[in-house]
């Protein structure tokens, strides 16, 4: 009797795998501009962006001359709509040679987060929760202003980017597996088993490098800027969907091995 094929799990298996290549292309490309395009930021050719967005490094590249653009995240990110912006008068076409730092929550040099306003009836309004990215522009010290930030994005962009790999590479392996019949085996379950500690030990592992990222960021931002005149919360948030994915995933786990191990001693019954 042939074997079904399930064409789904074929599409997906093939799909992650690609993905997991493209990811991998994308490490290397982020890997390779960074150290050039701090050189080119000192001859005004280029801007560049970091960011941590969502508990998760982002990266941005654009070449003036050439019109080429690298980016990491969203086109409707931070990178390319800073909102706090050094000087005040940056806009988006402005000339290149620009390093920009994001997000960060800010606060006024009281320590408040929020900021009132007055409005047409002598009530007033309370704006808070604010977030802005700081651009440093015409820069000539790119390298000094980079060197504190260097190897925080370097580890956070491998730990963001191999955790990612590795899932995806399982994932297509599990597939293949179902796809050939093997749906309740050890291999199976033991796959099942490894995303979820994958997931949860990426989630842990991504706040870290996350927070010291944001933190060396803030560090360099604030030297910048005259004492007492603006904070810079530096906080990132951890990824906690990565966290329970990988619980509910490990739970799952044990019951396909109860299930397995049940089934094993039936068979053995009979």
């Amino acid at each position: 009797m042939k074997k079904p094929t399930f064409t789904l799990l074929k599409f997906l298996s093939v799909t992650f795998r690609a993905t997991a290549f493209l990811v991998g292309i994308g490490i290397i490309g982020t890997l390779v501009m960074f150290p050039y395009a701090t050189r080119m930021v000192e001859h005004r050719a280029v801007n560049l962006g970091l960011f941590v967005v969502d508990g998760a490094p982002a990266f941005s590249f654009t070449h003036g001359s050439s019109g080429f653009s690298w980016s990491t995240m969203d086109h409707q990110g931070p990178a390319l709509q800073p909102g706090l912006r050094y000087p005040a008068e940056l806009l988006s076409g402005s000339p290149l040679g620009r390093i920009t730092f994001g997000r960060f929550s800010l606060r006024n040099n009281d320590g408040a987060r929020q900021i009132e306003m007055a409005k047409k009836d002598g009530s007033v309004a309370v704006m808070d929760a604010l977030e802005g990215s700081f651009t440093f522009a015409g820069t000539t010290n790119a390298s000094e202003i980079l060197a504190p930030v260097k190897w925080p994005f370097i580890v956070s962009i491998l730990c963001t980017g191999v955790f990612t790999i590795a899932v995806l590479e399982l994932l297509s392996r599990m597939f293949d597996r179902v796809q050939s019949g093997e749906v309740f085996t050890q291999t199976t379950v033991r796959y099942a088993q490894v995303i979820g500690i994958l997931f949860i030990a990426s989630s842990l592992l991504k706040g870290f490098t996350a927070a010291w990222l944001k933190h060396a960021m803030a560090v360099v931002v604030m030297q910048q800027v005259a004492p007492g005149a603006l904070y810079l919360d530096s906080s990132a948030r951890g990824d906690s969907s990565g966290l329970v994915t990988g619980l509910v995933i490990l739970a799952l786990a044990e019951v396909f091995r109860h299930g397995l191990k049940l089934k094993e001693e039936n068979a053995l019954t009979i």
